[in-house]
């Protein structure tokens, strides 16, 4: 086994800090899954940990114990405690504290290696090749939702092999997501002011009653499951189609791209693509990001191709952590790789969905915070579907055979807005 260059040159029997076993852990991708719950409970005694490989796809992190030493033996490829204490150890990342905390070097090593990656030139290279800008006129504000055409909504009619339809989107809990006013009435007649209202009912009929509500709530972020419009994301003070921020207003909002200019509903045919299971984990950790041969190689093992006009459904299995634990992650997640941007735009997608806010974060490039973000809105146009369930779309895609679907996005008309809070419903 290849040890972390800061620990290569110890010894069978020499003692190993507990942040050394970190790093040596970092390299496994199988744990005893009879001594480690690998759905983040914890557990106590010795650790064995076999099969170690360069690309990590699970953590361990030290919580406590009686001794920080440790001892390994390189030809069985097996570490355990130096003694037969007991050790209680916790799987780092969602399970335990909702996110990892401590990522530094952006996207997680072992993934980007072998990898042809492109470098932050190319990124920043993007907004340039990869812009729609003028594509569909100078005052389009449709992005690549052109793509989307009458034939593709007929494509997508005929993906409906089943009848069966499933929600894609979280429900919205309150007090956490929504701030929530409730009126209840129980008898009409007994409101305040009934004896003047005009129609007779309420002041005569004593067997109806009613409940109504005011809601408050804020859709972007990484906890509810919305939509966001071009206009949502500025790239050097410009939105999409080179419009300037200026358009957008504190008052009124946008007057450009915003949410309203897909009232008429995203349409089309949705492809789910399993990240999760082809690399056989239940989830990808914290600063994973998913790239182009990821997709590939869940297009070969689905049997399903993207085409132009699909809305392409990434699944992390961050719905399920968020389903087991009910953690929410922080600014460290799963996601998009900027690597995929190229493919995207070369398969005409027409927008982009994934159970985490989308970015792989860290991004691994200093000078873009957000590059799938900040590509996908401001240069090409590209619709976003952030924090979507797809745990019952995958389960469903995975009993049927059918990985494609007739996908319905329904925005509300919030004028001027960058999103809309939405339920997307997949029929199989």
């Amino acid at each position: 086994m290849a040890l972390d260059e800061n620990i290569g040159n110890k010894h069978p029997g020499d003692p190993i800090k507990s942040d050394d076993w970190n790093r040596l852990a970092a390299e496994t991708r199988r744990l005893d899954t009879q001594k480690l719950d690998t759905t983040g409970g914890t557990i106590s005694g010795p650790l064995t940990v076999l099969g170690a490989i360069s690309s990590p796809t699970v953590g361990v992190q030290i919580v406590h114990g009686n001794e920080d030493a440790w001892s390994y033996s390189t030809d069985q490829v097996e570490y355990q405690p130096a003694l037969a204490r007991d050790l209680t150890f916790e799987r780092a990342g969602y399970p335990a504290c909702g996110a990892s905390n401590h990522v530094t070097g952006g996207v997680d090593a072992g993934m980007t290696a072998g990898r042809p990656m492109p470098t932050q030139d190319d990124v920043l290279g993007y907004f340039n090749t990869l812009s729609n800008w003028g594509r569909w006129g100078d005052d389009d504000e449709l992005g690549t939702l052109n793509h989307i055409t009458d034939d593709v909504r007929l494509a997508a009619a005929r993906a409906v092999r089943h009848g069966r339809s499933v929600s894609c989107a979280w429900e919205v809990a309150v007090p956490e997501d929504m701030e929530r006013s409730t009126t209840t009435c129980p008898c009409a007649a007994d409101m305040p002011g009934a004896e003047d209202m005009p129609a007779p009912g309420f002041r005569d009929d004593r067997r109806w009653g009613f409940s109504s509500e005011r809601l408050g709530v804020t859709f972007h972020g990484n906890t509810l499951t919305h939509v966001d419009s071009p206009c949502h994301i500025f790239w050097d003070g410009t939105m999409y189609n080179g419009r300037s921020h200026s358009l957008v207003d504190a008052a009124t909002g946008s007057a450009w791209a915003s949410v309203t200019a897909a009232a008429n509903g995203i349409i089309t045919r949705g492809v789910l693509l399993d990240i999760a299971s082809v690399r056989d984990v239940p989830w990808l950790e914290p600063g994973q990001g998913v790239f182009p041969d990821d997709l590939e190689e869940a297009e070969r093992r689905q049997g399903v191709r993207v085409r132009s006009g699909d809305a392409v459904l990434l699944r992390t299995g961050y719905g399920r952590v968020r389903h087991e634990t009910g953690a929410v992650s922080g600014f460290t997640q799963a996601g998009w790789h900027a690597s995929c941007l190229p493919w995207l735009h070369e398969r005409e997608v027409a927008l982009i969905g994934a159970d985490t806010p989308q970015d792989v974060q860290p991004s691994g490039y200093e000078g873009v915070l957000m590059p799938v973000h900040a590509v996908s809105l401001v240069a090409m146009g590209l619709w976003m579907l952030d924090n979507c369930d797809l745990e019952a779309c995958a389960t469903t895609a995975a009993e049927l055979g059918q990985w494609d679907f007739h996908l319905a996005v329904a925005p509300v008309r919030f004028a001027g807005t960058s999103g809309s809070p939405v339920n997307p419903i997949a029929t199989f």
